[in-house]
């Protein structure tokens, strides 16, 4: 009888535990029903809540996502412990995150989703012209240099030459349409398609006839020096 007794009892509070932890997540989505914004670049998202599980995507610095769910324990990575969030991205995909990655929007917190992503997005910008900094030259698809440089500087200036041509101006990034505009035009056009390569970033230009590339040569912008194995393309 004491057996029996003892059995019911460990089958009703294994079935109110359960109850309580399907409580927890339901009130943690509900309560939540919100959203979170992305703190780092290339936030891993995971199959699984563990730092070994396959990664099926990645988020950039300011994506938002929807919060769906919490792991049940807090894990420890790189001496810091959070729990894993379960997240679904605009595209609908869904995985899961570590906490570090991603701080959870609470309504009345005094954190606004449109300041940060204008700070991210400056911030990008900033990265992105520093990147762009230095000396450029045209390439052809098999990787000769033919005869348009390019000068980007940190001021976001500019100094476009083809032969005895030479054209200045500012320069603006267009991160909608991912292009690099120059004000008053260059050898080769009014503006270049900033391409994204992991953390690279390539410039190009395609026309009806041609389609240049353009290759880093120098991070240095003081003077003006042709590539080696310097060839002109029959433009």
């Amino acid at each position: 009888m004491k057996k029996i007794l003892c059995l019911v009892l460990t089958v009703l509070l294994a079935g109110c535990a359960g109850g309580n932890e399907e409580s927890v997540k339901k009130d943690f989505i509900e309560e939540k029903d919100s959203f979170a914004i992305s703190l780092n670049d290339y936030a891993a998202i995971r199959f699984q809540p563990q730092i070994y599980s396959s990664r099926t995507h990645y988020i950039m610095k300011g994506d938002t996502v929807q919060v769906m769910d919490q792991s049940a324990e807090k894990s420890t990575i790189a001496r810091k412990s959070e729990y894993w969030y379960y997240v679904k991205l605009p595209s609908g995909i869904a995985g899961w995150t570590f906490g570090t990655n991603i701080r959870i929007i609470k309504e009345g917190d005094g954190f606004s989703i449109d300041d940060y992503k204008k700070q991210v997005a400056q911030e990008n910008i900033e990265r992105i012209v520093k990147e762009l900094t230095g000396k450029w030259w045209s390439v052809t698809a098999s990787g000769n240099f033919t005869s348009h440089s390019l000068i980007l500087y940190e001021d976001q200036t500019y100094r476009s030459a083809r032969g005895g041509v030479v054209k200045k101006g500012d320069y603006t990034l267009d991160m909608d349409k991912n292009l690099l505009v120059f004000s008053d035009g260059a050898t080769f056009g009014e503006d270049l398609t900033l391409v994204s390569r992991g953390v690279e970033i390539l410039i190009e230009k395609e026309t009806e006839k041609y389609k240049y590339r353009f290759k880093k040569i120098s991070s240095e912008t003081e003077d003006e020096k042709k590539p080696e194995s310097f060839e002109v393309d029959a433009e």
